[in-house]
């Protein structure tokens, strides 16, 4: 959030019964914090995809295929 300030008027006002348009989220992509993109991992710590499929290695990019694929057998 670029303010939290502005977070914590945007809240209140939701909790106030107003109507508000709750855009505290920045367009600001050095302003994310975390594992966003991040690719320097060990893989015990890795996300897990559990198919019938017999692939050790799935690319991110290969997901949306792979379950748009299980969903239509």
């Amino acid at each position: 959030m670029t303010s939290k300030a502005r977070a914590a008027y945007k809240l209140a006002r939701k909790l106030a019964g107003f109507r508000y348009v709750m855009d505290v989220i920045p367009l600001d992509a050095t302003l994310i914090k975390g594992s966003h993109g991040r690719t320097n991992i060990d893989d015990e710590y890795k996300a897990v995809l559990i198919t019938d499929d017999a692939e050790k290695d799935v690319q991110p990019t290969d997901v949306f295929d792979i379950i748009w694929n299980s969903l239509h057998k």
